[in-house]
């Protein structure tokens, strides 16, 4: 893949990461107030622009961003994919709204770490793939059809807007970050943390709000979301083919209407039945190139992706990590969580990917216990961000930020038997969730 890498004074260390089969068009550093002319001396047009924040050379604006962004469009360039890895995920929010070959990384550093220039890179081969595949499906159909914006998803319409019920100084917030790229979401955690029940939340939170959802509960040792969705889990009894759900999905995502389960509107569901057990098949299709190839599909059908992985799961998808958004790292709030949370991560994974998720977490503290104390003090949100990179691990030490809170509440087992989510049933819940969903949609910030 041909790429032109405008990284100015980053250039060579952006260049000793790219991947083997990314051919570097410029040889020299670029800058952004540059870039038109340089292209109109090549023979081949770039197959995508990697721009890195620092390379303006002059202190970065988004003119400068958006220049380069019309003159790509007034000479056939508008669907060449852009990575623009930034510092300020809002510098570049009021770009990506316009321009849907824009992708926008943040980095919360202020030295931008090798994992995200690695990303860049893949998400731009992802692109290109994506890109070819579209191309290829529309010459066999010979069929012209404008294309949408895949961020213009996450605007919500008017009638939807009128539809939704929900606090308003919420929905104000949400109409701020409607345009995000974020859009896989991992909610993970050790076991018995609230992994599933804040999955079903936050799913039924975000289809509230109009966002076409997925659940892909790919716990296939408990399968939980049996337990929200009675009616997923009656059908599963009776029909052998949602019985084996995630591994018909995971074989053929794009035929995921017919291999998920509708549980209202815009709000998907796919897990396994608990009589499935054919190990052959989980062997065969419950892997990182499966996973891999599900996501990128359903990046373009659904607004959201929700994963219910608990951390010891997660050591069977450690090469697909680039492709999931944010992790949601559920932690109560008291040592033994916090513990069990950090020895779980070295457990599974390598250095590196711990700094990676690391990297990409924000906490959600469950089962919050206003009475819990640390070293004296409430053990608040804000103290469990503090001790979890305190140095208890080697490897998790990258500053990370809490997307809310979680009270305890003995409503919490109800919710399986009433099968009701409890937001459903508690303001309080309703806004805790409505934050927390916010918070995730934002991004790792």
């Amino acid at each position: 893949m041909e790429i032109l890498l405008i990284a100015g004074g980053m250039h060579n260390i952006a260049l000793n990461y790219r991947e083997k089969k990314t051919n570097i068009v410029n040889k020299d550093p670029l800058f952004l107030d540059s870039v038109p002319d340089f292209i109109e001396t090549l023979d081949i047009m770039p197959k995508g622009l990697l721009i890195i924040e620092q390379s303006s050379s002059n202190q970065f604006n988004d003119n400068q961003l958006i220049n380069l962004l019309e003159w790509m469009k007034d000479n056939n360039m508008e669907n060449v994919p852009v990575v623009f890895l930034t510092r300020d995920y809002y510098k570049g929010s009021g770009i990506i709204s316009k321009y849907s070959n824009v992708t926008i990384i943040v980095s919360d550093y202020i030295r931008i770490p090798i994992f995200l220039l690695k990303e860049a890179y893949k998400k731009l081969n992802i692109k290109e793939k994506e890109n070819l595949k579209e191309e290829t499906q529309k010459e066999e159909k010979d069929i012209v059809k404008k294309k949408k914006s895949i961020l213009d998803r996450f605007r919500l319409n008017t009638k939807k807007n009128q539809e939704i019920e929900a606090t308003e100084h919420l929905t104000n917030e949400f109409d701020k970050i409607s345009k995000s790229i974020c859009r896989v979401i991992a909610i993970t955690g050790h076991r018995v943390s609230g992994v599933t029940s804040s999955v079903v939340n936050i799913a039924t939170e975000a289809s509230k709000r109009g966002l076409n959802t997925m659940i892909i509960d790919m716990d296939i040792d408990y399968r939980s979301t049996n337990m929200y969705f009675s009616e997923f889990h009656e059908k599963t009894k009776k029909d052998e083919e949602i019985n084996a759900s995630l591994i018909r999905t995971l074989a053929k995502p794009q035929d995921y209407k017919i291999t998920t389960f509708n549980v209202k509107d815009n709000l998907w569901l796919t897990s396994l039945g608990y009589d499935f057990n054919d190990t052959r098949l989980i062997q065969k299709f419950y892997n990182s190139v499966k996973f891999s190839s599900m996501i990128s599909v359903f990046r373009n059908q659904f607004n959201l992706v929700i994963l219910d992985m608990p951390l010891d799961l997660l050591k069977n998808f450690k090469d697909a990590l680039i492709y999931i958004d944010i992790f949601g790292l559920c932690v109560s709030n008291n040592l033994h969580s916090v513990l069990s949370t950090l020895r779980n991560l070295e457990v599974v994974f390598d250095p590196e990917s711990i700094l990676h998720i690391n990297a990409k977490s924000k906490l959600l503290v469950t089962k919050y216990n206003n009475g819990s104390r640390f070293q004296g003090d409430i053990f608040t949100q804000d103290k469990i961000c503090e001790v979890m990179i305190s140095g208890l691990s080697d490897y998790f030490t990258y500053p990370i930020s809490s997307a809310g809170i979680i009270p305890y509440s003995q409503e919490f087992d109800l919710q399986i038997e009433r099968d009701i989510p409890i937001i459903k049933t508690s303001k309080d819940f309703e806004e805790a969730f409505g934050n927390i969903l916010l918070r995730l949609v934002e991004g790792a910030k």
